[in-house]
């Protein structure tokens, strides 16, 4: 397991929080610790989700991911 503090441009909102939070809710070997406009810590097993594979998650709804 290793944590992540990824960078998140395009954040504006509390929406923004809930459809980030959905997708890394949604995927397998996640684990989302805290999240805010901008900033989102997550703990990944990566022996079943590569930190690529989140990152293409979260920038396929359009936002952009930084780490």
């Amino acid at each position: 397991m290793k944590t992540h503090t990824l960078q998140i441009q395009g954040m504006g909102s509390d929406h923004c929080i809930l459809v980030v939070s959905n997708i890394v809710k949604g995927l397998d070997g996640t684990r989302l610790d805290s999240i805010e406009v901008g900033r989102a810590t997550i703990t990944l097993d990566e022996n079943k989700i590569s930190t690529q594979s989140l990152k293409a998650a979260i920038e396929k709804a359009g936002y952009i991911v930084k780490n």
